[in-house]
């Protein structure tokens, strides 16, 4: 089989870049310990960048997540975290908001080859390639199950969900009680959960 076209090709990174070990936990979610004027024990996930919606939706969901992960022995990355896409005779790279890794030998330093669930917050910049261009060739990767875009001005979720016959199934989410079902983590959460550091945005 031929290259695919330009047009169908993802256009980003061609070539991942290794890094010293340490840089190796960019982008990886970590929930710390404080203690409050109770003495209670809180957990919080460390950012400066909660004001702004994608990153309150990110920092969110990932929160919400994150422990399933961890009971899961996955790995949950945010936004520095590549995805490699191999097709044909080429790699092409990507770098989704939220990367979901349940393989345990998928430990490249920079990128993911075998994610099982991929988040992108959509923005009117991105949206395009997030809806069309990333959706086809996020399906290419064998190991996805499910694509999941959030709004960010509206509350709104879209899930694509591969079936076990091997298409792909879609679910649209615009009520604070509805529930998103993630099958990589047998996880459910509601999508006011998710939005709710976002709570003055309007249903879709």
């Amino acid at each position: 089989m031929g290259s695919p076209e330009p047009r169908d090709r993802p256009h980003l990174v061609q070539q991942a870049q290794r890094v010293p070990a340490a840089g190796r936990e960019i982008g990886r979610f970590e929930l710390h310990r404080h203690d409050g004027p109770d003495a209670q024990k809180s957990l919080r996930i460390e950012t400066l960048l909660r004001q702004q919606p994608a990153h309150a939706l990110e920092i969110g969901l990932g929160g919400l997540l994150l422990p399933h992960a961890r009971r899961k022995g996955c790995q949950l990355f945010t936004a520095d975290m590549k995805v490699r896409i191999d097709h044909d005779s080429g790699s092409w790279f990507y770098y989704p908001d939220l990367v979901l890794a349940c393989d345990p030998t998928d430990r490249e330093p920079l990128y993911v080859r075998r994610p099982c669930l991929l988040v992108e917050v959509l923005s009117p910049s991105t949206e395009h390639i997030d809806t069309r261009e990333k959706l086809l060739a996020y399906r290419l990767l064998p190991s996805m199950r499910e694509y999941l875009l959030l709004r960010q001005d509206s509350l709104q979720a879209d899930l694509y969900q591969r079936a076990a016959d091997g298409r792909w199934q879609h679910q649209r989410l615009t009520a604070p009680g509805d529930v998103l079902t993630l099958e990589c983590l047998g996880a459910h959460v509601t999508l006011g959960e998710i939005y709710v550091d976002l709570a003055d945005l309007s249903v879709a």
